[in-house]
Protein backbone atom coordinates (compact mmCIF):
# COMPACT_ATOMS: atom_id res chain seq x y z
CA UNK A 1 0.00 0.00 0.00
CA UNK A 2 2.74 2.33 0.90
CA UNK A 3 4.66 1.58 -1.75
CA UNK A 4 1.63 2.44 -4.65
CA UNK A 5 0.97 5.91 -2.35
CA UNK A 6 4.67 6.38 -2.91
CA UNK A 7 4.70 5.68 -6.54
CA UNK A 8 1.57 8.00 -7.36
CA UNK A 9 3.18 10.78 -5.53
CA UNK A 10 6.28 10.69 -8.00
CA UNK A 11 4.11 10.18 -10.80
CA UNK A 12 2.02 13.27 -9.92
CA UNK A 13 4.99 15.06 -9.40
CA UNK A 14 6.49 14.51 -12.67
CA UNK A 15 3.13 15.16 -14.33
CA UNK A 16 2.88 18.30 -12.74
CA UNK A 17 6.23 19.78 -14.10
CA UNK A 18 5.75 18.69 -17.40
CA UNK A 19 2.22 20.21 -17.65
CA UNK A 20 4.02 23.21 -16.31
CA UNK A 21 6.76 23.04 -18.90
CA UNK A 22 3.76 23.09 -21.95
CA UNK A 23 1.19 25.35 -20.16
CA UNK A 24 1.70 29.07 -20.68
CA UNK A 25 2.89 30.84 -17.79
CA UNK A 26 -0.06 33.24 -15.82
CA UNK A 27 -0.74 36.69 -15.87
CA UNK A 28 -0.41 36.84 -19.52
CA UNK A 29 3.35 36.56 -19.32
CA UNK A 30 4.76 35.16 -22.64
CA UNK A 31 6.41 31.58 -22.34
CA UNK A 32 8.54 30.60 -25.41
CA UNK A 33 7.85 27.61 -27.33
CA UNK A 34 10.62 28.10 -28.88
CA UNK A 35 13.58 25.67 -27.93
CA UNK A 36 16.20 27.99 -29.71
CA UNK A 37 15.47 30.93 -27.97
CA UNK A 38 15.06 29.18 -24.89
CA UNK A 39 18.41 27.64 -25.26
CA UNK A 40 19.92 30.80 -26.14
CA UNK A 41 18.06 32.31 -22.78
CA UNK A 42 19.63 28.93 -20.81
CA UNK A 43 22.69 29.35 -22.08
CA UNK A 44 22.81 33.17 -21.08
CA UNK A 45 21.77 32.14 -17.24
CA UNK A 46 24.52 29.65 -17.52
CA UNK A 47 27.28 32.50 -18.61
CA UNK A 48 25.57 34.47 -15.45
CA UNK A 49 26.12 31.66 -13.11
CA UNK A 50 29.77 31.76 -14.46
CA UNK A 51 30.26 35.45 -13.91
CA UNK A 52 28.62 35.50 -10.50
CA UNK A 53 31.88 34.36 -8.24
CA UNK A 54 34.10 36.72 -10.66
CA UNK A 55 35.80 40.02 -9.47
CA UNK A 56 36.85 43.25 -10.73
CA UNK A 57 37.41 43.49 -14.88
CA UNK A 58 37.37 39.66 -15.20
CA UNK A 59 33.47 39.70 -14.51
CA UNK A 60 32.61 42.46 -16.37
CA UNK A 61 34.72 40.90 -19.59
CA UNK A 62 32.49 37.81 -18.83
CA UNK A 63 29.31 39.46 -19.04
CA UNK A 64 30.40 41.52 -22.02
CA UNK A 65 31.10 37.94 -23.64
CA UNK A 66 27.83 36.43 -22.64
CA UNK A 67 25.53 39.47 -24.00
CA UNK A 68 27.43 39.48 -27.07
CA UNK A 69 27.04 35.69 -27.53
CA UNK A 70 23.11 36.12 -26.61
CA UNK A 71 22.46 39.04 -28.29
CA UNK A 72 24.37 37.69 -31.61
CA UNK A 73 22.60 34.17 -31.30
CA UNK A 74 18.82 35.75 -31.26
CA UNK A 75 19.86 37.88 -34.00
CA UNK A 76 21.20 34.68 -36.23
CA UNK A 77 17.51 32.81 -35.13
CA UNK A 78 15.81 35.84 -36.55
CA UNK A 79 18.12 35.41 -39.67
CA UNK A 80 17.45 31.24 -39.68
CA UNK A 81 13.47 32.61 -39.31
CA UNK A 82 13.43 34.66 -42.32
CA UNK A 83 16.35 35.87 -44.46
CA UNK A 84 16.14 39.39 -45.57
CA UNK A 85 18.61 41.86 -45.56
CA UNK A 86 17.27 43.48 -42.52
CA UNK A 87 18.58 41.05 -39.93
CA UNK A 88 21.72 40.10 -42.17
CA UNK A 89 22.24 43.95 -41.10
CA UNK A 90 21.13 43.57 -37.72
CA UNK A 91 23.23 40.15 -37.30
CA UNK A 92 26.48 42.49 -38.75
CA UNK A 93 25.72 44.60 -35.98
CA UNK A 94 24.83 42.83 -33.34
CA UNK A 95 28.68 40.80 -33.94
CA UNK A 96 29.89 44.39 -34.46
CA UNK A 97 28.48 45.80 -31.21
CA UNK A 98 28.96 42.63 -29.43
CA UNK A 99 32.82 42.64 -30.32
CA UNK A 100 33.00 46.11 -29.54
CA UNK A 101 31.64 45.96 -25.96
CA UNK A 102 34.05 42.96 -24.97
CA UNK A 103 36.85 44.64 -26.36
CA UNK A 104 36.38 47.81 -24.65
CA UNK A 105 36.15 45.84 -21.51
CA UNK A 106 39.40 44.07 -21.73
CA UNK A 107 40.97 47.53 -22.73
CA UNK A 108 40.15 48.74 -18.99
CA UNK A 109 42.82 46.16 -17.78
CA UNK A 110 45.42 48.36 -19.24
CA UNK A 111 46.12 51.83 -18.44
CA UNK A 112 47.07 55.24 -19.48
CA UNK A 113 47.69 55.67 -22.97
CA UNK A 114 47.61 51.49 -23.92
CA UNK A 115 44.13 52.15 -23.10
CA UNK A 116 42.92 54.65 -24.83
CA UNK A 117 45.15 53.37 -28.05
CA UNK A 118 43.21 50.30 -26.87
CA UNK A 119 39.82 51.76 -27.03
CA UNK A 120 40.67 53.88 -29.78
CA UNK A 121 41.10 50.73 -31.90
CA UNK A 122 37.96 48.76 -30.59
CA UNK A 123 35.78 52.06 -32.00
CA UNK A 124 37.20 52.19 -34.91
CA UNK A 125 36.87 48.19 -35.87
CA UNK A 126 33.01 48.53 -34.63
CA UNK A 127 32.77 51.46 -36.82
CA UNK A 128 34.14 49.64 -39.68
CA UNK A 129 32.14 46.99 -39.63
CA UNK A 130 28.99 49.31 -38.62
CA UNK A 131 29.28 51.03 -42.38
CA UNK A 132 30.12 47.67 -43.84
CA UNK A 133 26.73 46.03 -42.30
CA UNK A 134 24.92 49.16 -43.58
CA UNK A 135 26.46 49.48 -46.92
CA UNK A 136 25.73 45.69 -47.86
CA UNK A 137 22.07 46.37 -46.80
CA UNK A 138 21.74 49.56 -48.48
CA UNK A 139 23.13 47.72 -51.56
CA UNK A 140 20.94 44.96 -51.53
CA UNK A 141 18.09 47.40 -51.16
CA UNK A 142 19.20 49.13 -54.59
CA UNK A 143 19.47 45.81 -55.94
CA UNK A 144 15.35 45.03 -55.54
CA UNK A 145 14.56 47.88 -57.86
CA UNK A 146 16.65 46.27 -60.90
Amino acid sequence: MKLSIIATAFALAFAGSAYAQVTPSPQGKKSSSDPAADRISADYKGASDAWKPMKGNSQDVCKAEAKAKRDVAKAELNLQKKDSAENRRKLAEAKAKGEYDVAKERCEDQKGDAQKSCEKEAKSKRDAALAQAKGSSSSAKSGKGM
